[in-house]
């Protein structure tokens, strides 16, 4: 008999996790400010430290803070080491874990603020619409008094709000480039991209190496496809760099969904995404590449709810399977040169580097 979970519950599970987050999205905030304030880096350890100080989930701590605050004694790197290593120790995986999931809904929602601001900003440009029906339906000196009230004082109005939302924009641009930075050096502890999650370069070029040598001692074959989004630049310049970060994202979390969980996916660099097959040939390793670029291509975009649409993204990529005189340099360049052959045929496409046509998904 199976036990089914009832629906309130799966719903108090739901709004749990939503409080946990909202907690620590708070906490970071303020942890964000004091090592701001302090001036202090932003390393790991710091984060990790006030992270905990404003949690109030380690009381020693919160004591030992407190009297170091109270009595106006300084927070040295000696003292921050010295705090680090009494109350976390060694590896603290599951706490860096944490601040960096926090950091990334603290940024989601920055940059859903800035949007916000931005559509507010919409308001005039329906008064001047509003004014330009009024003109051609009574085009009288009346009306013309009238429109030009309306447009004097909302002119004074969108001038105000302009300011203070610019300002306000800056502000937030601010903290995101910093929980950027912080992410980023966070993440290169534990071999993670800080934008979109997946593994970095330095992560890739432990997984290959290890590829490699499984290769070269059991013959164990393994294979390399290397993804870039078309057209990307061209979503930047048409819609911003936020807009391109959330593209990223969603690229990166479409590609591991598509894969199996033995597979390996790291950004490559910049817009470029690497996925490593272990065990797998080259023709096991299309057909999942297939799939990824499907996965991919076939949902649609929009800049924000209810916003403009970006349509669909697709990606192009280069397939290469190791060889048995092949070196970490050689299978990358292979794949790399499939990848550019991928990109001149067309786009959205995978080519192999054994086939020079184009392999279209279906």
């Amino acid at each position: 008999m199976v036990n089914k979970v009832p629906k309130g519950k799966t719903s108090q599970v739901q709004d749990s996790k939503q409080d946990e987050l909202r907690d620590s999205v708070k906490w970071l905030r303020l942890a964000v400010g004091k090592i701001q304030s302090l001036a202090i880096p932003a390393s790991p350890e710091n984060y990790s430290i006030w992270y905990e100080y404003f949690s109030g989930r380690k009381p020693d701590l919160k004591q030992a803070m407190d009297f170091r605050l109270a009595k106006k004694l300084p927070f040295t790197p000696q003292i921050y080491r010295e705090l680090y290593a009494t109350y976390f120790g060694d590896g603290p995986e599951q706490q860096l874990a944490e601040i960096r999931r926090a950091i990334r809904s603290l940024i989601s929602r920055l940059s859903s603020e800035i949007s916000n601001l931005n559509e507010g900003m919409d308001s005039f440009s329906g008064v001047l619409s509003d004014c330009e029906t009024l003109l051609e339906s009574d085009p009288e000196v009346s009306a013309l008094g009238e429109m030009i009230q309306n447009l004097l004082s909302e002119t004074r109005q969108c001038r105000s709000k302009n300011h203070s939302t610019l300002a306000k924009v800056a502000l937030l641009n601010k903290e995101i480039d910093t929980l950027k930075d912080s992410l980023q050096h966070m993440s290169e502890e534990v071999f993670e991209d800080a934008l979109t999650g997946v593994a970095n370069r330095r992560g890739f070029n432990i997984e290959i190496a290890t590829a490699f040598e499984a290769y070269q001692s059991e013959q164990t074959p393994a294979s390399l496809l290397l993804l870039d989004i078309d057209y990307f630049k061209k979503v930047n310049d048409d819609y911003g760099h936020l807009v391109g970060d959330r593209v990223l994202r969603f690229v990166a979390e479409t590609i591991k969904r598509s894969v199996k969980g033995s597979d390996y996916v790291a950004r490559y660099g910049g817009e470029e995404f690497a996925v490593i097959f272990p065990a797998t040939n080259l023709v096991g390793a299309l057909t999942a590449s297939r799939q990824v670029l499907a996965s991919v291509s076939g949902k649609k975009l929009t800049v924000s709810k209810g916003g403009k649409s970006i349509g669909s993204v697709t990606l192009s990529g280069g397939l290469a399977e190791l060889k048995i005189n092949d070196t970490l340099e050689s299978i990358v360049e292979r794949a790399d040169k499939a990848l550019y052959r991928a990109k001149s045929a067309g786009r959205n496409s995978i080519v192999t580097d054994e086939d020079e046509s184009k392999s279209h998904i279906a």
